[in-house]
């Protein structure tokens, strides 16, 4: 009787932390995209879109400097492509970091979006969140494919 009470409170539980979860809306779902810091808060939201991308693929390739020079060193060659999903989360962080293609390289880019997180908080240009209709920040959806050629 008791392992019967300690399941169905577990199974409540968990029910419980799913609906409690916040919603992740996608690009089309969104009032207002997530503005990129640099990037001019007076443009629309297809201008955004453009901004963040140009930024965020800038800061990526900045930060992954170091392991594409490690993966130079050792003599890897050759066309390296990794497609990532991320979420910009209601706090203007990047979490739910999925990466997938050449795992050194999926590796690399999932520290260089934690590294971002790291810089953005400590020079204190954060991401502004997307907002819903309300004006309420939400957690916005993106992918992004990041692409390394190395010649020997």
């Amino acid at each position: 009787m008791n392992i019967k009470k300690t399941v169905l409170l577990l199974l409540l539980s968990i029910n419980t932390f799913t609906f409690a979860q916040e919603k992740t809306y996608t690009i089309k779902e969104v009032e207002k995209i997530a503005i990129y810091p640099g990037c001019d808060e007076t443009l629309d939201n297809n201008e955004q879109i453009k901004c963040l991308n140009n930024k965020l693929l800038s800061d990526l390739f900045s930060q992954l400097s170091d392991s594409v020079n490690r993966m130079t060193a050792s003599n890897r060659s050759g066309h390296f492509k990794t497609f990532n999903t991320f979420v910009i989360n209601s706090n203007g962080d990047f979490v739910d970091i999925v990466s997938n293609g050449d795992r050194q390289l999926s590796d690399a880019v999932k520290n260089a979006f934690k590294k971002l997180n790291k810089i953005q908080t400590k020079t204190n240009k954060k991401i502004i969140p997307a907002k819903n209709s309300d004006g309420e920040n939400v957690n916005l959806k993106f992918s992004i494919p990041v692409s390394v050629s190395i010649s020997k």
